[in-house]
């Protein structure tokens, strides 16, 4: 087996050829940068961009990504949740009838009384 010096001052040529070649890659990567960015909770909107070959994209912030939920308390138990699905969770109750009960459809759930406290916080 040949000395590792030796056979790297043999072939020379071939390794500053491929240094060369990362260091440019990594050069056009840096200049060049991504064709499109992804940017968490923003509407993403890409389209084709009519004067060039690159995607154009669009972001804009919602106000709001979805209702925030009701807290809910538990007339009886004086319990409190950051939303209906999260108490019936808790009382091991039926999610709809819950929904039903605070809406005025249902007189209890499973013999407990449910109030609305208002929107929960963002």
């Amino acid at each position: 087996m040949k000395n590792p010096i030796t056979h790297i001052r043999e072939h020379k040529k071939e390794y500053a050829i491929g240094v060369a070649g990362v260091v440019g890659g990594g050069v056009a990567v840096a200049l060049l940068g991504p064709k499109s960015i992804q940017i968490v909770d923003s509407w993403n909107l890409k389209f084709w961009s009519p004067t060039s070959n690159t995607v154009v994209q669009v972001l804009t912030p919602p106000t709001r990504r979805m209702h925030p939920g009701y807290l809910v308390r538990c007339v009886e138990t004086n319990e409190v949740a950051a939303s209906i699905r999260r108490m019936a969770s808790i009382k091991d109750a039926n999610l709809s009838d819950l929904n039903k009960h605070l809406h005025g459809f249902l007189d209890n759930v499973d013999g407990f009384h449910y109030e609305i406290l208002g929107e929960a916080g963002e």
